[in-house]
């Protein structure tokens, strides 16, 4: 049976979000539970009619095997999709504020969200250089503003325009003076 290249992306792409839903992206494919490889399996065939073609579902695995190869993006949709639930969840808790001083971000989404001009696209190559999960944006935020800057340069050399990388800095620099 032929499949073509936009059909499997689509199926990797419905395998990727059930992959995070009961896997973990920070092990190999070969220490994860198999009960939990099994429940994915058991509902990727029931969620994707088109798996169901190949007898015995290997085809779930095969998927899942390809992507567990490049775990690195496994890895960070998963800190992608927690962050901007994470981010959502904050917007719908915060009302008005009282005052228009603004509470110091504890995510690295509310740090860039505000920035002008948008600099959110920034978030994968952050988080790849080191901002695994929040607590290691904490850990940043409390570290001396040069190894700030030298990071956020590091981070985004070739990435970000100068007027980007400038806006990013002075919001840094803006953050570490109300510390």
């Amino acid at each position: 049976m032929e499949i073509d290249k936009g059909q499997l992306r689509g199926l990797m792409k419905e395998v990727k979000t059930l992959i995070l839903q009961h896997l973990d992206a920070h092990q190999t494919y070969t220490k994860q539970n198999p009960k939990n490889i099994d429940r994915l399996k058991r509902e990727a065939l029931q969620k994707i009619p088109l798996l169901r073609r190949y007898e015995g579902g290997w085809a779930t695995l095969v998927i899942v095997r390809r992507l567990f190869h490049r775990r690195f993006i496994l890895k960070a949709d998963k800190l992608c999709s927690s962050l901007t639930s994470a981010a959502s969840q904050d917007q719908r808790a915060e009302s008005s504020p009282a005052h228009d001083v603004r509470p110091s971000p504890s995510t690295l989404t509310q740090f860039l969200k505000p920035i002008k001009p948008n600099v959110f696209k920034y978030l994968l190559p952050l988080t790849s250089a080191g901002f695994v999960d929040n607590n290691q944006f904490q850990e940043f935020l409390a570290s001396p503003l040069d190894v700030k800057i030298g990071f956020i340069r590091h981070a985004l050399e070739e990435r970000a325009s100068e007027k980007e990388l400038k806006a990013i800095l002075n919001a840094i620099e803006k953050l570490d003076g109300t510390l």
